[in-house]
């Protein structure tokens, strides 16, 4: 069977929007902002991973400082990774009221949200977490 010049040139023509479709579905940045301070996500309900709670601990991190973190803080677009898997993560950085300058990496799964790893990055912890 042989295709004709205009049938050819819809079938690339067809071809390139499937790739343009599929390039943006997996490249989608939801969880940047223009201006850096939007809330991406509803964090109702997290779940905390077990190295997160190890570094929390370590770090003298509690679990409202996180919500606070995550309710008044800034996206860090520089450390955010939308292409991360399998979840994109995002990070969060802000100051927390007993005044630790603070990261907190969540990670965006389509059913839940898990904090992956609270940094303080103003201090220096010996943590040994598996």
């Amino acid at each position: 069977m042989k295709l004709g010049r205009q049938s050819k040139k819809l079938i690339v023509v067809a071809l390139v929007a499937l790739v343009y479709f599929i390039y943006n579905k997996f490249n989608e940045s939801e969880i940047v902002s223009d201006n850096n301070t939007e809330v991406a996500y509803n964090y109702d309900e997290l779940v905390y991973t077990k190295h997160a709670l190890c570094r929390m601990d370590c770090r003298e991190v509690r679990k409202d400082e996180i919500r606070q973190i995550l309710e008044l803080g800034k996206i860090n677009n520089n450390k955010s990774d939308a292409g991360d898997r399998p979840c994109p993560t995002l990070a969060y950085e802000g100051v927390s009221n007993d005044g630790q300058h603070l990261r907190i990496i969540i990670a965006n799964c389509s059913n839940v949200s898990k904090v992956v790893t609270a940094i303080d990055l103003d201090n220096e912890y010996n943590c040994y977490c598996d």
